[in-house]
């Protein structure tokens, strides 16, 4: 079972350590669970994992993610995502990471775990008793 947490405001959310091979970059992120984001996408912690591997990110893998606050540029880059499996070891899922444009002023949202992976699991949420889990 992967475990998260909630924050201060009640927000769900899930560690994960995100390794994109083509940049050689590794880095650990909080995700904020949300089952109305149909991908995966970095946001906030675009820069700190990606650091001068930001120049390599290309203009020809960009899609166009919209959501209630409009529509933004993403990169898409394959990556895996390692969650902790307190029953298991470790959770590795590949998937297409969509990662925000710190350039467009996006980079001050959270990070969020969409339903290309929240799919793939049974979620226990239940932020009365603080309870969030996932079951692969």
């Amino acid at each position: 079972m992967i475990v998260g947490e909630f924050d201060a405001n009640g927000r769900p959310l899930v560690r994960a350590q995100v390794i994109i091979p083509r940049l050689h970059r590794v880095g650990d992120v909080w995700f904020q669970v949300d089952t109305g984001a149909d991908f995966t996408c970095l946001h906030r912690e675009t820069r700190p994992i990606l650091g001068p591997a930001m120049n390599r990110l290309s203009r020809d893998r960009t899609v166009i993610g919209r959501g209630i606050g409009g529509s933004s540029p993403y990169f898409v880059e394959r990556a895996f995502l390692v969650f902790r499996d307190d029953q298991r070891g470790n959770e590795v899922r590949q998937l297409n990471l969509w990662i925000a444009d710190p350039e467009r002023g996006n980079d001050s949202n959270a990070s969020l775990l969409g339903l290309n992976l929240l799919r793939l699991w049974r979620m226990n949420f239940d932020p009365r008793n603080r309870t969030l889990q996932f079951f692969p």
